[in-house]
């Protein structure tokens, strides 16, 4: 098994973040993770700054920055994801994290950000990603119906406490949800968290989906809860 990032942000496409591509890499090596998940932010607002005419310019700048950290990562011997995080413009800040092939449907659906939550979940039955809601108990967000997601962030690396932890996994066991936890890294001092162990044979991005979909992993928290 090896140790995966399954949320984290770069600079370059995600506002809030402070690091850049090239810098996150090597921290997440001598942090001892295998494999990093890339789910820069997908929202109006952060798209909204990208560079591009159209909508569907500034979602290939989205892919493009987000490929660089994928890029840099593979450079230092980790595996790579490119996945996403995905922000409901209709609902009181509802996050949705993004894993599978998401390149092709980006392009197709630039504007996915302003679907409804059933919506987005038709797109992920399509094309086989995993959804799954982040920090949905943080202060000012909102649950999301649980029909239309395969699981949530039960441990969030930035925002965390026993209680929500708690709250957190009855949710995901009183229905019937799967459960990952992430650094949610922005910043030095973000990583070595959270994350997840996956098998050391998934290599893409559908391997992910599939195996979040069909297994429950294992979770890597530093708070002993």
């Amino acid at each position: 098994m090896i140790l995966l990032e399954t949320h984290l942000h770069n600079c370059e496409t995600s506002p809030c973040a402070r690091l850049t591509a090239q810098e996150i890499p090597p921290i997440y090596k001598d942090s001892g993770y295998q494999a990093l998940a890339v789910t820069n932010h997908f929202s109006a607002y952060a798209l909204s700054l990208q560079d591009g005419e159209t909508l569907q310019d500034k979602a290939k700048n989205f892919l493009r920055y987000s490929k660089l950290l994928i890029d840099e990562t593979r450079k230092v011997g980790l595996k790579a994801f490119l996945s996403m995080e995905v922000t409901l413009a209709r609902y009181q800040w509802q996050d949705y994290l993004v894993f599978g092939d998401i390149e092709q449907a980006i392009l197709e659906h630039p504007a996915l950000y302003s679907y409804t939550q059933a919506q987005l979940f038709d797109l992920a039955q399509k094309y086989g990603w995993a959804v799954f809601q982040a920090h949905p108990f943080r202060p000012g967000c909102t649950l999301g119906l649980h029909k239309y997601m395969h699981g949530i962030e039960v441990y969030n690396g930035i925002h965390n406490s026993e209680e929500v932890y708690r709250r957190s996994v009855n949710y995901c066991k009183n229905n019937n949800l799967k459960m990952i936890a992430g650094g949610d890294f922005h910043d030095i001092g973000h990583q070595g968290k959270a994350g997840i162990y996956i098998p050391d044979d998934i290599d893409t991005e559908k391997q992910l989906a599939d195996y979040l979909i069909n297994n429950q992993p294992e979770l890597f928290i530093t708070n002993n809860y």
